[in-house]
């Protein structure tokens, strides 16, 4: 028996001590005494004092047995969930046109006035058809673009892909990421009809803040639309998740921005900072945070809610573990552009050097054994050797890829004020 390599402690009081395993992503807290013996490797001591709290550090992932590998295990869950085929992730942008002019947004110079035909979107349906046999999930994004406007489209391709899910016995789940301008009640009741359940909308910050950052092409404001239509449409969803781009310049308000939305007592919304970055020199990285200050900065402000609006959103700031990042290192995940062409990111839409193939001659391509060109965390190791590495994977694989330094999301330090929070929060003792 001995010590997992990622355990990760911090003392709670003159008593108890946090104790949080990455890997197996559990958490807990424990007696000085215990952890004495833990720390010292005094294992049979430990299970005379605390027999069932040994246990409870076993079935933790603690405490381990000597012959297991977690290098091993965590390189097979990482290939497993890569090439798992029985959950399909499409990310689609039924147009690159867009009615904003964002400051940051790293596809203005990709905009197209295009929109998918209808050659375009039956392969999509066709796509997906030939793989419906080996399907349990299928996983649906409007991306952009901003999607609304060719919600014809998105109204066919959706109504097809329902259609075939029904026919397998395949479960679906439909989003859509949208600047919200055209979320109007009409727009949100054609939305509920093809199986959408979640948006995603983008306020960066109260209305000055907003309307600064994402106005119109024309220069208009943006905000109050945005707002009005919010309190309008949400019967028609199960969650809104409001994201607040954060940078230097609008950090601070995205406190007053939480408590304004706050007083409209609109229902199921899920509000959440998100860094600016820089991609392909699209803004100033003088403006934009460091990952970890941004995990910093970002404590501070729900520490500055609160009691009680601190708990809220302090629960949510649990860890994950999903075995690999995100769908640009999935095999069973693609983005299809308005034009067809495919790729790995919605970070790289519009940009052809980055496509590897168009899904109107996937006759041609065995998209689900794309050879992933971003770099294996396992390569970093620094990173492969991190405490934090299983809830991480050496962090964005698309910066990771275009040479970005600062991928790591948080330290240890932020990682265990965020634990203190939970458990101070839970008022629980019991590994979870």
């Amino acid at each position: 028996m001995r010590t997992s390599k990622y355990n990760i402690k911090k003392r709670l009081n003159d008593k108890e001590w946090i104790l949080y395993n990455s890997l197996s992503n559990t958490l807990a807290v424990i007696e000085n005494k215990q952890m004495d013996l833990l720390e010292s490797k005094n294992y049979d001591e430990l299970i005379k004092v605390d027999n069932d709290l040994s246990k409870k550090l076993v079935r933790g992932g603690y405490l381990i047995e000597d012959d297991f590998d977690e290098n091993v295990f965590l390189d097979y869950k990482l290939q497993e969930s890569r090439y798992d085929k029985t959950v399909l992730a499409l990310t689609i942008a039924p147009t690159l046109d867009c009615n904003f002019r964002c400051s940051y947004c790293y596809e203005k110079n990709k905009y197209k006035n295009i929109v998918m035909t209808n050659d375009t979107a039956h392969s999509i349906v066709e796509f997906v058809a030939a793989r419906a046999n080996t399907l349990s999930e299928l996983l649906i994004t409007w991306y952009g673009g901003e999607p609304l406007l060719a919600l014809n489209v998105v109204e066919k391709i959706s109504n097809e892909l329902m259609d075939i899910c029904e026919k397998n016995n395949i479960a679906f789940d439909f989003t859509i990421v949208t600047n919200g301008f055209l979320l109007t009640k009409k727009n949100a009741e054609r939305l509920q009809r093809i199986g959408i359940k979640t948006v995603q909308i983008t306020l960066d910050g109260t209305e000055e803040k907003h309307n600064e950052k994402r106005p119109l092409k024309n220069g208009g404001a943006t905000f109050k639309t945005i707002i009005n239509n919010l309190v309008e449409v949400t019967k028609y969803f199960d969650e809104i998740y409001i994201r607040v781009n954060c940078d230097e310049e609008n950090m601070d308000d995205y406190k007053n921005l939480y408590f304004y939305i706050k007083s409209l007592n609109i229902e199921k919304i899920i509000m959440y900072a998100a860094p600016i970055r820089d991609y392909e020199g699209c803004y100033s990285c003088g403006k934009c945070f460091v990952k970890k200050s941004f995990k910093e900065k970002e404590y501070d402000i729900y520490k500055s809610f609160g009691e009680k609006d601190f708990e809220k959103f302090i629960r949510r700031k649990y860890p994950t573990v999903t075995w690999n990042s995100c769908g640009a290192d999935s095999g069973n995940s693609i983005v299809v552009s308005a034009d067809g062409d495919l790729y790995k990111c919605w970070s790289d839409i519009g940009n052809h050097e980055r496509s590897f193939g168009n899904i109107n001659k996937i006759e041609d391509l065995n998209v689900m054994n794309q050879i992933f060109y971003f770099k294996n965390p396992k390569d970093n190791a620094e990173c492969y050797e991190c405490r934090m590495y299983p809830i991480c994977l050496g962090g964005c694989p698309y910066e990771r890829s275009i040479g970005k330094t600062d991928v790591c999301e948080y330290s240890e330090e932020i990682l265990v004020k965020y634990l203190e929070g939970i458990i101070n929060g839970q008022k629980s003792g019991d590994v979870s």
